[in-house]
């Protein structure tokens, strides 16, 4: 699956994933990267140069905020929306 897709579709389904498994509400929400940045990487076959560049790309759409301790401040909808490939 993670395969056929392109870079912010793949972050973007992570963060989908993560907001569920923590049982997040449809609303701009905080959630905990309990990854580092190398666990990521290897969960979705990217680069690191790959993850930063994506993210900063979510950043600029204001679709994420990276907070200091670990948390990213998601736009749900908007985020789902990559995920699904729109």
């Amino acid at each position: 699956l993670l395969g056929r897709r392109w870079a912010i579709d793949r972050v973007a389904l992570f963060l989908v994933a993560l907001a569920k498994t923590q049982r997040v509400r449809p609303a701009a929400v905080a959630i905990r990267l309990l990854l580092g940045r190398e666990d990521i990487t290897d969960t979705l076959a990217l680069t690191v140069e790959t993850i930063s560049r994506t993210v900063t790309r979510l950043r600029a759409d204001s679709l994420i905020s990276l907070e200091m301790a670990g948390d990213a401040i998601i736009d749900p909808a908007g985020v789902a929306a990559l995920a699904d490939g729109a």
